[in-house]
């Protein structure tokens, strides 16, 4: 039940919805940008929610392929 939420919306809010709101803030993070360094972060975020769904749920489940 909370796989999607997961899995595909936060990823999805953290990156489209708070870009602009991020974009009005100014500063670097390591030499970035913040929105730049936000956005190159959620690579790897994006790839732990899913693993994480992955690990705790999906993986316990029964070949469904066929």
């Amino acid at each position: 039940m909370w796989r999607i939420p997961v899995g595909v919306g936060l990823p999805f809010v953290a990156v489209d919805l708070a870009l602009p709101l991020l974009d009005r803030v100014g500063g670097t993070v390591l030499g970035f940008p913040t929105v730049v360094f936000w956005l190159f972060a959620w690579f790897v975020l994006t790839s732990v929610c899913l693993s994480a769904v992955w690990f705790l749920h999906d993986r316990h489940r029964a070949d469904e392929a066929g």
